[in-house]
This record gives C-alpha cells, sequence and structure tokens, in this order.
C-alpha cells in the first residue's frame, strides 16, 4: 500500500461484542472518525460516519497492523 492511501477494508454494521470497548485510539479525517478498540478479547477499528460500522475485528498483530495504515494515510 503507498503511503498516504487508505486501506481497503470491508466495513460492516458495528455489533458490540462483550461488556466494555476502550478506545485505544482515535483519527479524525474531515467527517470521519476511527477508533482502534480493545474489546470481548479482540481488537477492532470502529468508522463514525453517521452510523457506527466495523473492520478488522481480531487480533491484536492484525488490527495495529491496519490501524498503522489507516494513521498514516
Amino acid at each position: 500500500m503507498r503511503p498516504g492511501l487508505l486501506p481497503v477494508l470491508e466495513w460492516t454494521r458495528y455489533v458490540p461484542r462483550g461488556n466494555t470497548s476502550r478506545v485505544r485510539a482515535f483519527i479524525v479525517r474531515g467527517a470521519v472518525e476511527y477508533e482502534l478498540c480493545a474489546e470481548g478479547g479482540q481488537m477492532v477499528i470502529r468508522r463514525t460516519v453517521l452510523v457506527i460500522s466495523e473492520a478488522a475485528r481480531g487480533r491484536v498483530s492484525d488490527a495495529q497492523e491496519i490501524w498503522k495504515a489507516i494513521a498514516s494515510a
């Protein structure tokens, strides 16, 4: 992926898992807010544009790699 480009992700409706979602980091790009969250023993990237959607739910290392790409875009 080239620097400055957001990764292509499949965004789905956000479904909470576990009792607590802890926001570890967030970035605002125009009218879009991205959050890297720890939730239910997994990491998830949430995106808010009127509604909350999610992508990259799973292992910490996988979500953090995608988060780095979003943060550097």
